[in-house]
């Protein structure tokens, strides 16, 4: 472990949220970007709903001849390349939007961890401030600002109602 000399153990480095955004961003953006300049062809885009089985059937039945294109003009070999060029196309555009759909709740998750964080702060630094000697003059300015926290918190979290009896 480090730092034996002084006795410490030596800790990571802390990285402030929008630092680890942008390591976390520039780590998963960039192969993104790689393989869509990979893609050296503009191929037709699939329909929506054209089941990938369905087309490698049909691109079997081409290329063996069972089937022939409806355009006379393109060979059924050609057909059957673009047709698995745009079920390849398909598949990296799925690849890369649940990549992005991964970051963005990952980096929501850790939003709503810093926020957690900063409400504890906030709580645990009124609690001290209400237990300050200038907190208990109720005519100082610690204990107006503790009125009023006091008062804000009670709003956002609500007040427990009062049992009749």
């Amino acid at each position: 472990m480090g730092g034996s000399e002084t006795g410490r153990v030596q800790t990571r480095p802390v990285v402030s949220f929008t630092e680890f955004q942008q390591q976390e961003s520039g780590k998963r953006l960039e192969p993104m970007f790689r393989r869509f300049s990979q893609a050296r062809e503009v191929v037709p885009w699939l329909r929506p709903g054209q089941s990938h089985a369905a087309l490698r059937r049909t691109v079997a039945r081409l290329r063996a001849g069972k089937i022939h294109n409806i355009d006379p003009r393109i060979p059924s070999h050609v057909m059957a390349g673009i047709i698995e060029k745009s079920i390849a196309q398909d598949l990296m555009m799925q690849t890369v939007i649940e990549e992005a759909r991964e970051l963005k709740q990952m980096f929501l998750e850790c939003e709503e961890k810093e926020e957690t964080a900063r409400g504890r702060s906030l709580v645990a630094g009124f609690h001290r401030l209400k237990k300050s000697p200038e907190a208990a003059d109720p005519d100082s300015p610690a204990a107006e600002k503790v009125r009023r926290l006091n008062r804000e918190r009670r709003n956002e979290l609500g007040r427990p109602r009062r049992r009749k009896g």
